[in-house]
């Protein structure tokens, strides 16, 4: 069967929303309109900026544009396709694609609904992931599947590179997916009933540490919080750490390490300050390598005992985890 070149009004955001436009012009595809939202980020590629380049025409407010034409759409478009997009898409715009409209997802569908759940892949030691393209509907992640695509999650990435690999993902699987719509093939597969809980974007937990939790859900979690990157030789913090405190003062952790046995101290406790620092936590020890005090990154150990920190002394413990876990997971004062 031969393929067609399809025309697609693209709902898109950040490096995936970029990284579509390219990837469907590059596959012969036509994107003859973009709705996306402002970019207040420096680091965040813009759609917007994308779309003036090559001659797209783009909105950030289709509440707007409901009433009116759709920016540069003088026919209905075959395609609507979101990705990476933030908000609910409604009526008008869920009908207006002659074929469909279909969304990309960050995650593999029905597990981990709800808006770019990559932090909690991490926490949770998921170590395969991947996209699903879906129809969308008025629910969040709900329609039948259209396409799927597995990534693996590596042991060692933060959250910054799962974010990234995501992105790419997920063009890739948005292209392969317009490309099976154009040679004819749009067989769908029924999605599971919606399973709770929502991912939402708020951070897991607040971000905070529970240092009852065991070490390696505590390690994980730090991963899952750290979304920075290098650049030229200094480390950016593009969203805070896990934060933590000792004595009242407040820092954020980005890396540690974890293993270790049992000790007869509470969990918070510093069992090892030296030219490490391990701390006992509700089972087996983290090791605190990396913090950001004050806007500074700073070698744990070297920051420790710079301030007269010894074995013995604790983070503070105020705040707890809700064991319910999953999303719109919540942090409460310790009893």
């Amino acid at each position: 069967m031969s393929c067609r070149r399809l025309n697609v009004l693209l709902f898109a955001f950040g490096h995936a929303g970029v990284g579509a436009i390219r990837g469907l012009r590059g596959a012969g595809h036509r994107v003859t309109g973009c709705f996306t939202h402002p970019t207040t980020a420096a680091w965040q590629p813009s759609v917007l900026d994308e779309c003036h380049r090559v001659g797209i025409p783009c909105s950030t407010d289709p509440i707007a544009d409901e009433g009116g034409v759709t920016p540069g759409m003088n026919a209905r478009p075959d395609v609507v396709l979101s990705i990476f997009y933030r908000r609910r898409i409604e009526m008008p715009f869920l009908a207006l694609g002659t074929i469909g409209a279909f969304n990309v997802a960050a995650s593999q569908l029905p597990r981990y609904r709800g808006y770019f759940p990559f932090r909690w892949a991490i926490l949770n030691n998921e170590s395969m992931w991947g996209v699903t393209v879906h129809q969308m509907t008025h629910n969040y992640c709900d329609g039948a599947v259209l396409h799927r695509r597995p990534l693996l999650i590596k042991p060692t990435q933060n959250a910054y590179d799962l974010s990234l690999r995501l992105a790419d993902c997920a063009v890739t699987a948005a292209v392969e997916a317009v490309d099976r719509l154009a040679v004819g093939d749009d067989h769908l597969q029924s999605l599971e009933p919606a399973i709770p809980p929502l991912f939402g974007a708020e951070l897991p937990f607040g971000g905070a540490i529970d240092w009852r939790q065991p070490a390696g859900r505590i390690h994980s979690f730090i991963r899952a919080l750290d979304f920075g990157r290098w650049v030229q030789g200094a480390y950016q913090h593009l969203t805070p750490p896990a934060r933590a405190s000792i004595g009242g003062e407040p820092l954020g952790i980005y890396q540690s390490s974890y293993g270790g046995t049992m000790s007869s101290y509470p969990a918070g406790t510093i069992t090892r300050c030296d030219d490490e620092v391990w701390v006992q936590a509700g089972r087996g020890h983290v090791a605190v390598e990396r913090m950001l005090v004050g806007g500074v990154d700073h070698d744990a150990a070297g920051y420790l005992t710079a301030r007269g920190v010894r074995p013995g002394d604790t983070f503070d413990t105020e705040w707890a985890w809700d064991a319910a876990g999953g999303g719109g997971a919540t942090i409460s004062r310790a009893a």
